[in-house]
């Protein structure tokens, strides 16, 4: 059975119904290519600009190719198409793009492109279906393009340099960017400044999803074993290991000044009583000296 769509000219007013109404059927047909002696409709994908080189991934700049075949002499051909693609956060198919592609024929073939970038998603749907004219009609086309599992780190909201004193909390809001339906990964905090782990937290992955991480800032570091920093930068790094393709976007990096909380602090107690303890020798030494050579 051939299915055809057939619209009488001028019958709809509206082009977005029109599109709609011409691409209704598509689902339920097949690519049909080398029937009816000769005439035919091929769809592909060309990766125009690629982020890696034999991968899918969302911000990827893609280009439908479209070859129509005919086997009586065809000047030109009008064709309807609709670029779908599934939200990863529900598994709806929403439209990306679409409309209405007009293609020159020479020597009995005729091509056109349509450019779209690859959205967060897991997978782009493609659909093609002639119009015009009458000896093509009612040749369609169903493509689809799988795409990567792709995950982005983003900290949003924060001022670029925060403060906060020694042992206190930040609530870190980490947004994570995926194109997939469900998974399971790992954020983990580090501070770079003192090469050390702060925190690390096995979360739940679905489309765009934001996770409040709370994280205890370490004290500063000390000089000569005595002396703390009374303020010290430190740079906070937010990780996510787990599902994914492209690694470079999976780490954010804040600024926090630490500082002290009390100037006392700067020197450790045991100094302190220490140093105590010298100047009360020193001072009964003094003293009794005194008595002694009086």
């Amino acid at each position: 059975m051939r299915w055809a769509l057939r619209l009488p000219p001028a019958s709809f007013k509206t082009p977005l119904l029109a599109l709609i109404v011409a691409l209704l059927v598509i689902p339920a047909l097949q690519t049909l290519a080398g029937a009816g002696g000769g005439k035919g409709l091929e769809v592909s994908f060309e990766p125009v600009k690629a982020l890696i080189e034999g991968k899918t991934l969302p911000g990827d700049l893609y280009r439908v190719n479209v070859m129509l075949r005919a086997d009586v002499q065809v000047s030109r051909a009008k064709t309807a198409y609709m670029i779908l693609y599934v939200d990863p956060s529900n598994g709806l198919e929403r439209t990306l793009d679409g409309g209405f592609l007009e293609i020159l024929f020479k020597d009995g073939v005729g091509l056109g492109h349509v450019d779209f970038t690859v959205p967060w998603t897991p997978k782009v749907i493609v659909l093609f279906n002639v119009l015009e004219p009458g000896e093509l009609e009612g040749l369609s086309a169903t493509l689809e393009l799988p795409v990567s599992p792709e995950v982005r780190v983003e900290v949003r909201g924060l001022r670029p340099l925060m403060e906060a004193f020694e042992g206190g909390w930040l609530i870190l809001p980490v947004t994570l960017r995926s194109n997939f339906f469900e998974g399971y990964g790992t954020i983990i905090v580090r501070d770079k400044t003192l090469n050390v782990e702060l925190k690390r937290v096995n979360v739940n992955v679905k489309g765009t999803i934001t996770h409040d991480v709370y994280v205890q800032l370490p004290e500063n570091p000390r000089r000569l074993y005595i002396f703390k920093e009374w303020s010290m930068v430190h740079a906070i790094e937010v990780i996510y290991e787990g599902p994914d393709t492209y690694p470079d976007n999976n780490r954010e990096i804040i600024f926090v000044n630490v500082k002290l909380k009390e100037e006392v602090w700067r020197v450790p107690a045991a100094v302190i009583i220490a140093l105590a303890g010298i100047a009360v020798i020193a001072a009964l030494l003094a003293f009794a000296g005194r008595i002694v050579f009086g």
